[in-house]
């Protein structure tokens, strides 16, 4: 009794704490890749909004920069011939500044625009922001000499300029009537403290920091900070980790796509999986607690058992040794007895599934008799066939022998081959035992010629397209026809489908009768055809399909279906 109860206990423990941890752990393991990938996420998401800011008020920049290059008074005075005369010097100026400082071109987001005239030498040399200006006051920067060899693109880069850090877009003007011909520069800035504001509206967890950094690793904003892990920013956007200060931190990033510069968030890691430990913490509270209710159960569902389990134990014994008809009496109450009565409950089962397996054996034999039994049939009408094929070569009685042929032929075509789509040589095959049989039928009455490209000869095509058609310019145009008909079968590629067609001479069909029975279901004579034509619609769909028309004197039924290779 005591060896028992230590075994149930055992095991109720075993069966209790071992699913109690593998749950506490893959719970533990589950939540804390799901939290930490949703705050990873969600920081993604914070970062590409960033981007996705900045990157509008670049375009802003961008838009100002295309429309001041294309502005009509900025290109009428820059490419007209002048006399240089101080007052149309300064009518030209002005009137270029009236029209860039118009207070629709303007946008909170940029600071300035400026115009460096190419071909005006004489335009003032004062370096200032919103000005017109010659090409000589800006001839010795650092920028000029990489905007003129851009031709056109757009430049970008950090400009102290004005004394001020800001972020400059430059491009060369041309000449709308003489795009060869260089008219100046114009530039708009935009002020880093703009960005600065779209960064300072968006927290990365409690102590993130956000920077937009150039190639180099120098922050713009904030301004000329040193970001010494540039090189860990390999591609366009992802996500590192660097350790500063023993502190590991995880580097978000993403590119501004107008610049390259790279927009970078850095959180400390303890911060992004805070709310992942909290919920570990949780999970393996609840999971003590439960592990302690679980002993203190077994070790009552153990006492509660050992003692009637015996006897169980020793019943059973006997089911071992293979007597099934044992059953308990003298059930205990409770759960116990509950155990008693299913277990009777089992052994009767047990008997009756016995003989209903035997039962079911013996009718699965007899099934499969009778499927053995069902396949004598083909191969007796195949036997009996060929029996009379040789008899007709005996008597030499020819035609009988080569319809006979063919049609043992048409039988194997039709019944032993289960798949629904062959080849079609296959096809091509069946249609000639077919036409064989019906040429000795109607004592040579009609011709058969077959122009079929050799490409398609293995093409899938679905079984029983063909027979019907020819059957159908049989009996309905060569049948009563007075003279000799000629039936041509053709099948070429046309781009990615197949197309078959049956000619026939003879009696014409009626075109407006046959095509209304494709397009409907009416019942007519022709079924065979509608069969045809409703098969290939169904399987390959409405594109395809069989048609009727008239050429050279002839009928023809032109089918249309899918180019696929067969294996």
């Amino acid at each position: 009794m005591n060896l028992l109860f230590k075994r149930l206990l055992l095991s109720y423990i075993t069966i209790t704490l071992l699913p109690l941890l593998v749950v506490s752990f893959f719970s533990s393991y589950i939540s804390t890749k799901v939290i930490n990938e949703e705050v990873y996420k969600s920081t993604r998401q914070t970062l590409e909004q960033v981007n996705r800011n900045i990157s509008n008020i670049l375009d802003n920049a961008v838009g100002t920069l295309l429309y001041v290059s294309m502005n009509r008074t900025l290109q009428y005075n820059l490419t007209k011939p002048s006399d240089n005369t101080p007052f149309e010097i300064n009518r030209e100026v002005t009137a270029i500044r009236d029209a860039l400082l118009y207070p629709g071109i303007f946008n909170n987001d940029y600071s300035s625009v400026e115009v460096y005239a190419l071909s005006k030498a004489e335009y003032p040399n004062i370096f200032a922001q919103n000005d017109v200006m010659s090409y000589k006051t800006a001839a010795d920067r650092p920028w000029y000499r990489p905007v003129i060899n851009l031709k056109g693109r757009l430049y970008w880069h950090i400009s102290t300029d004005f004394h001020i850090p800001q972020v400059s877009v430059k491009r060369l003007v041309m000449d709308v009537k003489d795009f060869k011909n260089p008219i100046a520069i114009v530039s708009v800035d935009i002020n880093i403290s703009t960005l600065q504001n779209v960064i300072n509206n968006i927290r990365l967890g409690e102590t993130g920091k956000i920077y937009i950094i150039d190639n180099t690793g120098v922050s713009i904003a904030p301004y000329n900070v040193k970001f010494p892990y540039i090189s860990k920013l390999k591609s366009a956007s992802g996500i590192t980790s660097i350790t500063n200060r023993n502190q590991k931190n995880v580097v978000f990033y993403s590119t501004i796509k107008q610049t390259g510069w790279k927009i970078i968030g850095i959180v400390p890691e303890a911060e992004l999986t805070a709310k992942a430990k909290l919920i570990n913490k949780i999970i393996f509270t609840i999971g003590i607690i439960f592990i302690v209710i679980a002993v203190l159960l077994s070790l009552y569902m153990s006492h509660t058992i050992s003692s009637p389990i015996m006897r169980l134990a020793k019943t059973m014994d006997k089911v071992k040794e293979g007597d099934l008809n044992v059953n308990l009496t003298n059930k205990p109450r409770g759960e116990i007895g509950t155990l008693y009565e299913s277990y009777n409950s089992m052994i009767n089962r047990i008997n009756q599934l016995i003989n209903e397996v035997y039962i079911a054996n013996m009718e699965k034999k007899d099934a499969e008799l009778k499927a053995l039994q069902a396949q004598i049939n083909p191969h007796f009408l195949y036997n009996t066939l060929d029996s009379i094929n040789w008899l007709a070569v005996k008597y030499k009685a020819y035609d009988i022998s080569r319809m006979v042929t063919s049609l043992a032929t048409l039988l194997r075509y039709s019944i032993n081959k289960g798949e629904d789509k062959i080849k079609l040589k296959d096809e091509l095959s069946q249609v000639k035992s077919y036409i064989t049989i019906q040429q000795i039928r109607y004592k040579d009455k009609f011709d058969v010629t077959y122009n079929i490209d050799e490409d398609i000869m293995d093409c899938i095509v679905i079984k029983l397209i063909l027979q019907p058609l020819i059957e159908n310019a049989i009996i309905h145009g060569i049948e009563t026809f007075s003279g000799k008909g000629y039936i041509e079968i053709r099948g070429y590629k046309d781009g990615e489908s197949i197309v078959l067609e049956v000619h026939n001479t003879g009696n014409p069909i009626d075109l407006e009768e046959v095509n209304k029975l494709l397009s409907t279901n009416l019942n007519s004579e022709h079924y065979g055809i509608k069969n045809v034509n409703d098969r290939i619609k169904f399987t390959f769909g409405e594109t395809y399909g069989l048609s009727y028309n008239y050429s050279d004197g002839k009928t023809v039924a032109k089918l249309t279906i899918p180019y696929i290779r067969g294996e």
